[in-house]
């Protein structure tokens, strides 16, 4: 029995012994766990610490970026505004620059129709001046009248004679001439051609036996002219016209048989070298009666004018009046004084003066609004300059 209960305490014991064992080695490992946990715990401490750091500062950049985000947004919401503006504002301008393309194409088509019409315009006064040109080139010779062989001849016996170098042209027996065989008198515009102020060609003023001072000075250019012709191949041609003497018992013979004369006259010649007859007409003053009219006369210049250049040549030109073949003075002469008009005469001209110059194939005017000269083929010239313009600008 004592060895039962010996043997009983004993493995009593053996359990106590194996359950404290047991409860140690438990106390252990959990002594383990817990020290592992409190490794666990400050590493996870640390990370947390280290995570929340991070939090916030993730935080505030997020806000940070947000808060950028935001006024990125509302900056974009402005510039967005501002360019839905802009478009508003460029299809405004675009409507309008629409509008306005297809006004200026309507003006630009006008202009087109208006360019052509013009150049037909100027195609008509080309044409006008060219027949106008044309027409003082032929009323500049006496070959288009019908009755010019006997005129020629006539002129040729009574008003012309040659003497070895010299050949003396009568200015005087011309207009005589006109006025006994031709009948030609002094006849205003509205009795010859029912206008004011026209222009007759040499074949209309032969049969209206007459007309004005223009016509006048152009018939009367035409035949001196042709007398002129006929002495080309005389060394010394002498143009003698006549002038007012006051010697007692003075007379002048008209033509070379002393059938005709002048009392109170004597023989004028014109200055040597003066041979190239022109049409000049202005404002004359009329001594007889102290007033001035609007007057055509003929004048000698020394060379050809041709442009407006030229018509320096006319300085000291010697004047015949065609109704009487009388001498009259020169041009820029003191006594009496005819001037040709210009900028620097046009303000205080004197009581004759010259603007309108006729040749043989030109018709030059002097303009007191520009003050110069102009004349049909200068006009000419620039209608064809304008011309040309308008077809390059088209």
């Amino acid at each position: 029995m004592a060895a039962l209960k010996q043997s009983m305490k004993e493995e009593k014991a053996k359990k106590q012994s194996s359950v404290l064992f047991t409860f140690i080695i438990l106390l252990v490992l959990f002594t383990a766990y817990l020290f592992f946990l409190q490794l666990n715990y400050s590493s996870l401490k640390k990370e947390y610490t280290s995570y929340r750091e991070y939090s916030e500062n993730y935080k505030t950049y997020a806000e940070n970026y947000f808060k950028e985000i935001r006024e990125n947004l509302s900056d974009s919401i402005r510039k967005t505004q501002e360019l839905d503006s802009s478009i508003n504002k460029l299809n405004d301008k675009n409507r309008d620059l629409n509008d306005s393309y297809e006004s200026l194409n309507n003006e630009y088509t006008n202009l087109m129709e208006d360019i052509d019409s013009t150049i037909d315009k100027i195609d008509i006064y080309e044409k006008e001046l060219n027949d106008s040109m044309q027409w003082f080139k032929e009323n500049s010779m006496l070959d288009k009248i019908l009755v010019a062989d006997q005129i020629k001849e006539r002129l040729n016996k009574d008003c012309l004679r040659k003497a070895g170098d010299s050949c003396i042209i009568k200015a005087a027996c011309i207009q005589d001439y006109n006025e006994k065989e031709l009948r030609i008198r002094y006849k205003a515009d509205e009795k010859t051609s029912n206008e004011e102020d026209k222009l007759q060609t040499l074949s209309q003023f032969v049969a209206n036996k007459g007309g004005d001072c223009e016509d006048f000075s152009l018939f009367y250019n035409a035949e001196i002219r042709y007398l002129i012709r006929e002495c080309s191949d005389h060394k010394d041609i002498v143009l003698e016209s006549w002038k007012e003497s006051e010697k007692l018992g003075d007379s002048y013979n008209i033509d070379f048989e002393g059938v005709e004369s002048i009392q109170h006259a004597s023989a004028k010649n014109l200055s040597a070298g003066y041979l190239i007859p022109i049409v000049i007409c202005g404002t004359f003053f009329f001594e007889d009666d102290g007033s001035h009219y609007g007057h055509c006369v003929v004048a000698f210049s020394e060379s050809e004018i041709l442009s407006i250049k030229d018509i320096i040549y006319l300085n000291r030109a010697p004047i015949i009046e065609p109704q009487s073949g009388g001498y009259i003075g020169v041009i820029n002469g003191e006594s009496p004084e005819i001037v040709l008009a210009s900028s620097t005469t046009v303000t205080d001209l004197p009581e004759s003066f010259i603007s309108v110059i006729i040749t043989d194939s030109d018709l030059f005017l002097y303009s007191f609004k520009y003050h110069e000269w102009n004349s049909y083929s200068n006009f000419k010239d620039k209608l064809e300059e304008n011309r040309q313009d308008l077809l390059d600008f088209r």
